[in-house]
C-alpha cells in the first residue's frame, strides 16, 4: 500500500508505554489443532481435478413451495464435490438477481432454468457466480431465521455479489458501496486456479461482515470491536456449513464424532488456505490445510496487553496477537468450543452423533441470533456479547444450555464465575415501555441508568418476529487522540456511549445493557488508531472509485477534514 505520509508526534507517557510495548511483551502462544490432526481422517487436495459429481436431492423442489434447485459446493473445492441444495426463490431471484441480492460480473449473468433452477458446470463463470450468489442466499436465509427477522443492510438497495472482482488472493466486503468482492489467482501449489467465488467459508464469512454491518454500524473504536467483525466472519462460515448435511455427516467421519479432533467444520477456508500457506514466506505454514481453524485453546486477555501484527500475520498461527484476524480466534475458539459442549451434552442424553450435533447447532444459532438483536449499538466487546448469549439462554429455561455455553466462557476467561452467577438469576432495571415511543422508554432509561443528557434514538424500535422489541440509544463524544497529526492537523475521533432496552410481548423488560465511554474506551481509540495509521490502513485522499479497485486494496478508516487544524477519523466499513 502506497505510504500516507502521516507525521508522527510524541505519545503522551501512557499512550507511549501502551503504543511500543508491542515491541517488548511475550506473545500469548497456544497450541493450534495441528497435534489431534493425526487422529483424523486428512483433507487432500483435489490434485488439479475438479469435483463435479452432484448429490440428488431428496424431494423435488416443486413439494417446496417457492423453492429452487441450485447447483453448488457446499464448503469448497477441496473437501467435496458439488451438490444440489434447496433455497428459496424470493433469495436467489431471476437472473440472480432479488431485492436483497444482486450479482454483477463481468461475464454473462447466469439464468435460471424454466422452472428456476441453477445447473452450471464448474469451470464456467457462471457457475461461479451462482455458487456465490446461493452460498450468500443460504447464509442469508440463515441469519433471517436465527435473527427472528430479516437481516437489513446498513446501506440502500441491495448487496452487490461480484464474483470475478479481479486478481490476488483476498476477498472483501465493502459498506461503502455496498459490496462484497471475491478474487483469483492461478495457484502454482494446487496446479489450477483458485477461485475466492468457490469457497463456501470465503463467501460466508464476508456476507458475515455485511450482516454484522448492518446490525450494530457503530461497533467501536477498539481492536476488540475489529476483532468482533471477523470473529462475526467465521461464527458465520461455522454456522452456514452446518446448514448443509453433507457437511455434517463428512465432518463427523473426518473427526471420528469427537469434535476437538479437526474437521471441515473447525478448519475455515481449506482450499484458499492450502494453496496460501504453500506460497507464502514461511515454510512452517506449506502442511496447513485452511486458513484459520476454530480448534485453538486462546483465552481472553485485554488486547492492548498484547502486540500487533500486520495482515497477513508474520507471527506463528499459535501467537495471539491484537491485530483484528488474529485476537479474533479468541471469540470463534470460544463458539466453536460452546458447539462442542452441547454437542457433548446431547451425546451423553443418547442422541446420536448426527442428531447431537443438529440439536447443538440449532441451540447454538438460537441463542446466537437472539443475543445479537439485544446487543447495545456500540462498544462492542466479547465479554458483552457473552453475556447477551447468556441472557438469552436464561430466558429460555434450560439451565443445561445456559451451563453449557457458560463453562466455556469462564474457562475462556471471557467471563468470571462472579458475573455468570448474576446472570443466571438476573435483576433488571426500572424501566417501563411506557407509551412505546422512543421518547418514553429513554425517559425511563435515563432514571435507571442516570443518563446524562445528549442520547439520541438509533433509528426506530425494532420489533422482532417473536414480540420483542428493541430500542436503542446513542451519545455522541469527540475525543482527541494525543499525539498523533496528519500533516501538522490534530486527529479527532467521535466515539460514542450505548444503551439497549430489550421487551416482550407484553411490554415487560427482558434485557438491558450499558456501554458508557470510559477511560479504557478513549485508551482504545487511541492504540486503534495508532495501529491504522502505522500500518498505512488509513486513507486521507479521496478514494478511488470501488470498480477500479482491481488490487482489493483494504482501508479501514479515513480522515476527514472537520475544522481548521483539526481532521476526523472515520472508521470504514470495509473488511477483509
Amino acid at each position: 500500500m502506497t505510504p500516507l505520509n502521516f507525521a508522527f508526534a510524541s505519545f503522551e507517557a501512557t499512550a507511549v508505554e501502551l503504543r511500543y510495548a508491542r515491541m517488548m511483551i511475550d506473545p500469548t502462544r497456544v497450541r493450534i489443532e495441528t497435534p489431534l490432526a493425526s487422529t483424523a481422517k486428512a483433507v487432500t487436495a483435489p490434485q488439479a481435478k475438479e469435483q463435479t459429481a452432484a448429490t440428488t436431492v431428496a424431494e423435488p423442489a416443486d413439494q417446496f413451495e417457492g423453492m429452487v434447485k441450485v447447483k453448488v459446493f457446499p464448503q469448497d473445492p477441496l473437501v467435496g464435490p458439488t451438490e444440489t441444495i434447496l433455497l428459496p426463490k424470493d433469495i436467489i431471484g431471476d437472473r440472480l438477481t432479488s431485492t436483497r441480492i444482486k450479482t454483477q460480473d463481468r461475464a454473462p449473468i447466469a439464468i435460471a432454468d424454466p422452472d428456476g433452477n441453477y445447473d452450471y458446470e464448474v469451470g464456467t463463470p457462471q457457475f461461479d457466480q451462482v455458487n456465490a450468489h446461493a452460498i450468500v442466499a443460504n447464509t442469508l436465509f440463515m441469519y433471517d431465521n436465527y435473527l427472528g427477522q430479516p437481516a437489513e443492510w446498513s446501506f440502500g438497495g441491495a448487496l452487490k455479489v461480484i464474483p470475478h472482482k479481479g486478481t490476488g488472493k483476498t476477498a472483501y466486503f465493502s459498506g461503502r458501496d455496498g459490496s462484497i468482492n471475491f478474487f483469483e489467482w492461478e495457484s502454482p501449489s494446487l496446479g489450477k486456479r483458485v477461485t475466492t467465488s468457490q469457497a463456501g467459508d470465503v463467501i460466508a464469512h464476508e456476507i458475515g461482515h455485511a450482516i454484522w454491518d448492518g446490525l450494530r454500524p457503530r461497533a467501536g473504536y477498539s481492536a476488540e470491536a475489529g476483532a468482533f467483525h471477523e470473529a462475526f466472519g467465521d461464527t458465520s462460515a461455522l454456522l452456514h456449513a452446518m446448514q448443509t448435511e453433507s457437511n455434517l455427516t463428512s465432518a463427523l467421519e473426518q473427526n471420528g464424532g469427537d469434535l476437538r479432533q479437526p474437521s471441515l467444520l473447525s478448519r475455515m477456508a481449506e482450499e484458499f488456505g492450502t494453496a496460501f500457506n504453500m506460497e507464502d514466506n514461511d515454510p512452517n505454514n506449506n502442511d496447513r490445510p485452511y486458513y484459520r481453524t476454530a480448534l485453538n485453546e486462546f483465552k481472553y486477555i485485554d488486547p492492548k496487553k498484547l502486540p500487533d501484527d500486520d495482515y497477513p500475520p508474520t507471527v506463528g498461527e499459535e501467537v495471539l496477537t491484537r491485530e483484528f484476524h488474529s485476537f479474533s480466534r479468541v471469540w470463534s475458539g470460544a463458539m466453536y468450543r460452546m458447539l462442542t459442549s452441547l454437542y457433548d451434552g446431547e451425546k451423553a442424553e443418547g442422541k446420536t452423533s448426527l442428531e447431537a450435533l443438529k440439536t447443538a447447532r440449532d441451540t447454538l444459532g438460537t441463542t446466537w441470533g437472539k443475543a445479537l438483536a439485544e446487543l447495545p449499538p456500540t462498544g462492542i466487546k466479547f465479554g458483552v456479547v457473552a453475556e447477551s448469549m447468556l441472557r438469552a439462554a436464561a430466558r429460555s429455561d434450560d439451565s443445561d444450555t445456559f451451563d453449557r455455553l457458560a463453562s466455556v466462557l469462564v474457562d475462556r476467561d471471557v467471563l468470571t464465575p462472579e458475573r455468570v452467577a448474576e446472570l443466571k438469576t438476573p435483576t433488571l432495571q426500572d424501566v417501563h415501555q411506557g407509551d412505546g415511543s422512543n421518547e418514553s422508554v429513554l425517559k425511563s432509561l435515563e432514571k435507571a441508568y442516570d443518563l446524562p443528557t445528549g442520547y439520541l434514538a438509533e433509528g426506530e424500535p425494532k420489533a422482532l418476529g417473536d414480540g420483542r422489541t428493541v430500542y436503542m440509544f446513542t451519545r455522541p463524544e469527540r475525543h482527541q487522540l494525543p499525539g498523533l497529526k496528519s500533516f501538522g492537523d490534530d486527529l479527532e475521533v467521535e466515539l460514542r456511549s450505548g444503551v439497549v432496552a430489550t421487551f416482550d410481548g407484553n411490554g415487560q423488560l427482558i434485557s438491558s445493557y450499558n456501554t458508557p465511554i470510559g477511560d479504557e474506551d478513549r485508551l482504545d481509540a487511541e492504540v486503534f488508531a495508532a495501529d491504522l495509521l502505522a500500518k498505512d490502513r488509513i486513507k486521507e485522499s479521496p478514494f478511488m472509485a470501488a470498480a477500479d479497485n482491481q488490487k482489493g486494496e483494504v482501508f479501514l478508516g479515513r480522515l476527514l477534514h472537520d475544522r481548521e487544524g483539526v481532521k476526523l477519523l472515520e472508521r470504514l466499513p470495509i473488511h477483509d
